[in-house]
Parts: structure tokens; C-alpha cells; sequence
């Protein structure tokens, strides 16, 4: 392209023979990378391909099982994040986990913390915190630094901003089945039968530092007890269900989900609400952040769930996701609804007028 530097421009970065393997998974089998100062670079791949765990290893935030890495003509180890950025290295990820130096409360709520005026409301944002933990049977200072816990306390905080909910209503009223119904918390709503789908399933959605089966048992925990113990017998015949169902790639219902594509991650928040038995499934920006191919797997789930029987609530602002996927289309432009359209009548153009207020 037009600007690009010479190929004797010199090497800002060079990676050789580079592999990395997971329990049941070879993310990366010699993988050889050389950047020159001025290029910009494009590292394409599916779900799953490596892209993550190259960068991992890059930025510090991975050890390598083999092969080197250069920097400026160098040689380079990188054993933490510090010495990477040190080295000149920076990483902009596409979602963030938790972040250590931030309180327990700015984790739990981070990107939508309470405000007030324009400000923070710290109060309102404690009391929240430590009633999400407090339901979760937690013990932790909501004061106290994310860097200062344990490992299983972090767990916790991620569990606890995972699953500390809807956002109340001021009016109206809800019916399902024809019944009226009051949702106040997460598990009223899973009592009414309702599953919700985060846009963001790595913060919100998923507990990455558990494994498959431990996420896809997180909201029937109550049901697979007896006398307050979990039966692992029955989670993992729940798990294993869902990984046969909804084909989710991964070496066993132990694996991390942290070490499983964007594709199967999505999957398994979908599994999680399927075990709950919910018969209505708000999907929110479903295939966010997935490739093509998970892509067309998630839209193929979505069709046999309506069809057998589950009502289907999609948002997306993929309009021809929503074109592709609806019986029924609601266009929402501040707070309101301003359009609706059966499948036939809704056209790109009628969709979008109502979304912009044309």
C-alpha cells in the first residue's frame, strides 16, 4: 500500500518458532512473526486460531513453551507484563478481566458505576457491592484492593459481577405465560423462566478463571445440591449435555474457559441458561466479537431454539443480523419504541428511518 516502508526497513520484532499448548489443546504449533518499524500488520484468524495466545505471550501475560522472541534485534523473555512494557511492548485488549489496582465495589460495577450529579455515587456503589456478595454467601471488604484478595476471592468479585443484574423498573408491568410476574433480582427472573445473554460475556457473562462445567452449573447450583453439597456427578453429566448439544469445542467439561475461543465462550453462556430451562432467552449482541463460522453456528442454534419452542428476544445493532434472524422487528430511539415491522415489510431503509428519526 501506498506509503509502506521498505523491506529493508529494520526489524522492530521478531518471533520464531513459538509454541504454546494448553491441557487437550495445541494453541500454538511454530508460529514465526517478523514486524518491521512503520508496518501495520494484520493478524487474521478464526476463534480459536492462536491470535489471543500470540499476543499473551508477546505483551508478558504467557510463557512460551518454545521458540524466541527478538526485539530491535535483541533477544527478548518476557516472564511478566512489566518486563514487556519495558521493553517497549503495549497491548490494547478487547475486553479487560479485573483490574487489580481498582476496589473491589469499581470492579464489580466497572463501566457502569452509579452516578450523581455527573459523579460516582460511592455510597449507592458499596451498598450494591456488598449486597451482590452478600447473596453469594462472601465475606470481602468492597474497600479493599482486588491485588489484596485471594485467588478464590477474586472469583468471587468475578462471579459477583457476573451475576449482579437486571436494572429495575420505575413502571409497568410484566407477564409471562400470561401470568403477571416481579423480577427484583437475577433469580426472580430465572424463576419466571427467563435467561438473559450479555453483550459482554467475559466480563458479564462468564466466570473465565472456572472451567466449563463449573460455568454451565453456576445458576442451577441450587438444584444439584443435597444437603448443601454440589453433586459433580450431576454437573458434569449437565455440562457434557450441553457440550454434545450445542457442539461446543473443548477437550473436556474441566477446561478453562478462559482457554476457549470467543465462539465456544459464547456458547457456553448460552448453555448456562438452556440447563435453567428458560423458555425465554433475551440475546444481547449475540455474536459480538466471534468469527464467521461461530457466527453462522450461533444463528443456526438461535433458529432451532425458536423452533422448538423458546421465544427469542434478539438485540443487535447487526442490522442485517436482524433482518436475517426476526418474525418481528422493534426499532428503540431514545428510550422509545418508534417502529415496528413484520419480517416482510422490515427493509434496510424503514429499519434504519426509525432508528435515526427520519
Amino acid at each position: 500500500m501506498p506509503g509502506s516502508p521498505p523491506d529493508s526497513a529494520p526489524l522492530a520484532l521478531r518471533m520464531r518458532s513459538i509454541r504454546k499448548a494448553f491441557p487437550g489443546v495445541q494453541a500454538l504449533d511454530g508460529v514465526d512473526l517478523d514486524v518491521r518499524a512503520g508496518e501495520v500488520h494484520v493478524l487474521l484468524g478464526e476463534n480459536g486460531a492462536g491470535k489471543s495466545t500470540l499476543m499473551k505471550i508477546l505483551s508478558g501475560a504467557q510463557l512460551a513453551d518454545e521458540g524466541s522472541i527478538e526485539i530491535d534485534g535483541r533477544a527478548a523473555r518476557f516472564t511478566s507484563p512489566r518486563d514487556a512494557r519495558d521493553a517497549g511492548i503495549a497491548i490494547i485488549h478487547q475486553e479487560l478481566a479485573l483490574v487489580p489496582q481498582m476496589t473491589v465495589a469499581e470492579n464489580i460495577f466497572l463501566g457502569r458505576a452509579p452516578t450523581r450529579f455527573g459523579l460516582i455515587d460511592h455510597g449507592v456503589m458499596q451498598r450494591d457491592a456488598e449486597t451482590y456478595l452478600s447473596r453469594l454467601g462472601a465475606n470481602i471488604d468492597t474497600h479493599a484492593t482486588v491485588a489484596s484478595l485471594s485467588i478464590a476471592q477474586q472469583q468471587l468479585v468475578e462471579i459477583a459481577r457476573a451475576v449482579f443484574g437486571l436494572e429495575p423498573f420505575d413502571r409497568g408491568t410484566i407477564v409471562v405465560d400470561g401470568a403477571s410476574v416481579e423480577i427484583r433480582s437475577p433469580r426472580d427472573a430465572i424463576a419466571a423462566g427467563i435467561g438473559f445473554v450479555t453483550e459482554d460475556r467475559k466480563r458479564e457473562g462468564l466466570v473465565l478463571s472456572r472451567s466449563v462445567r463449573d460455568n454451565v452449573a453456576l445458576p442451577i447450583l441450587s438444584r444439584l445440591q443435597r444437603l448443601g453439597i454440589v453433586r459433580t456427578h450431576d454437573e458434569d453429566r449437565t455440562a457434557e449435555t450441553a457440550v454434545r448439544d450445542l457442539k461446543i469445542r473443548t477437550p473436556s467439561v474441566q477446561q478453562l474457559a478462559q482457554h476457549l475461543s470467543g465462539g465456544n465462550q459464547q456458547k457456553i453462556v448460552l448453555a448456562k441458561w438452556l440447563a435453567t430451562g428458560a423458555r425465554i432467552l433475551f440475546l444481547d449482541e449475540p455474536t459480538r466479537g466471534i468469527d464467521v463460522g461461530s457466527k453462522q453456528e450461533i444463528y443456526m442454534l438461535i433458529s432451532d431454539l425458536a423452533e422448538a419452542g423458546v421465544a427469542i428476544v434478539l438485540l443487535s445493532s447487526d442490522l442485517p443480523e436482524v433482518l436475517g434472524l426476526s418474525d418481528r422487528v422493534l426499532v428503540m430511539r431514545g428510550g422509545r419504541i418508534t417502529g415496528e415491522f413484520a419480517r416482510a415489510d422490515a427493509t434496510p431503509e424503514r429499519v434504519m428511518a426509525c432508528a435515526v428519526g427520519a
